[in-house]
């Protein structure tokens, strides 16, 4: 895999405060996918979760459209509060790990993928879960009262994050396995990642590879 960009979120002893901010927003879709490249550098001992990417329309904070998050025990996938993909192995800190989840909101069908293989599958159709809303904001990292306010909330990130990007679409198993082991590179159609522009704080910008 060619380099890409690489953002660097709460390294070291550093305050757990970095965000990034999608500079456009994202169309109404019936499906999605969203996949995307991870490192974890650290939990700390008194949370279970940490935001990865919350997807918030207007000043609904508190909840989201969509929410991808990680415990020690791998991902989790929050769609307007409900819990729809739930993962459960041992995650290893500063590994680097290849994560897809896609949706269909119309049949309510999903699958969650970690470096190719299936996690979770299945059908979860949620009442209010009826496509996804545009004119939101996708921010990466904290949450958003944490990170633009600069306080240290305990929800926040710590790690490396590149290769986001969305479709309008579910993939195919066969797809994401592909852009997995880098046999094929991602461009999402809602987000494209070497195309895609960032609002950061507290966030650096490296160039390399996983």
């Amino acid at each position: 895999m060619n380099q890409m960009s690489v953002l660097e979120f709460s390294p070291g002893d550093s305050t757990w405060n970095s965000i990034s901010e999608l500079s456009s927003t994202l169309r109404t879709s019936k499906a999605f996918t969203m996949c995307y490249r991870i490192k974890i550098f650290r939990f700390l001992p008194s949370i279970y979760w940490i935001n990865v990417a919350t997807y918030t329309i207007g000043e609904d904070d508190t909840c989201c459209e969509m929410r991808s998050m990680w415990t020690g025990l791998g991902p989790i996938f929050v769609m307007r509060n409900q819990f729809i993909g739930i993962s459960t192995f041992e995650v290893k800190v500063m590994t680097w790990y290849h994560h897809c989840f896609t949706y269909d909101y119309s049949t309510g069908d999903f699958a969650m993928l970690v470096d190719g293989d299936v996690v979770e599958e299945g059908r979860k159709k949620r009442d209010g879960l009826d496509g996804l809303k545009p004119n939101g904001t996708l921010h990466l990292g904290a949450n958003v009262e944490c990170g633009w306010k600069n306080v240290n909330c305990t929800s926040e990130f710590s790690g490396l994050i590149t290769d986001f990007n969305v479709w309008t679409r579910q993939l195919t198993r066969k797809e994401m396995r592909n852009f997995t082991m880098a046999k094929a590179e991602g461009r999402g159609d809602q987000i494209a990642w070497r195309a895609s522009k960032w609002r950061h704080s507290n966030v650096s910008v490296l160039k390399r590879g996983p």
